[in-house]
This record gives C-alpha cells, sequence and structure tokens, in this order.
C-alpha cells in the first residue's frame, strides 16, 4: 500500500478474504481512495471487481450483514480471554 501510495495520485485497497477485518486504519487514511472488500468470489467473481474498478458498471447495494468497526466492541468480545471465575454469587458465577 505504501508504494501505491507513492506512485498514484490514487489508490485502491482490495481486500479478498472470508473473514471480516478490521479496517479504520485504511478508512481513516487520506492517501487512500477506496476499499473493496469481496468475500468468496467464484469462479467469475473477479470480472466483476474489474467491471467494478474499470467504471463499467456502478457498485451498490447494502451488505447482508452488519460489521462493526472495532471487533473489541462486539458483545462475543466482552468476554473473550481467560477469566478465572469462582464460585455462585447471586445465582451467577464471579470473576476472580
Amino acid at each position: 500500500i505504501a508504494e501505491a501510495k507513492e506512485n498514484f495520485s490514487k489508490v485502491i485497497v482490495y481486500i479478498n478474504t472470508d473473514n471480516m477485518m478490521e479496517i479504520d486504519e485504511l478508512r481513516n487514511d487520506p492517501q487512500i481512495s477506496a476499499i473493496i472488500w469481496t468475500g468468496g468470489v467464484g469462479n467469475v467473481g473477479m470480472l466483476g471487481v474489474a467491471d467494478v474498478i474499470s467504471g463499467r458498471v456502478a457498485a451498490s447495494g447494502r451488505l447482508a450483514d452488519t460489521i462493526v468497526v472495532s471487533n473489541g466492541s462486539s458483545a462475543a468480545a466482552q468476554n473473550y480471554g481467560l477469566h478465572a471465575l469462582c464460585g455462585l454469587r447471586g445465582g451467577h458465577l464471579r470473576r476472580l
């Protein structure tokens, strides 16, 4: 990405992954013109990506999923990690 930013006036970051990623650093970078994320694109999906980047078709639509800005803010992340638990207090386990 750094090399692209040094040599081009417009930089498009393409992320091809089936998993969500935290991209806040990229999103807030004024030298990045656009970010495209796709999951599994299948046999001809890259042709569609090329059509969007070249401007042949307009990229529009909505995601079926809600994506958090920070993984640490998700409900699942609040309980992630090694937590020592002991006994019951008020019917609930308590952290040591």
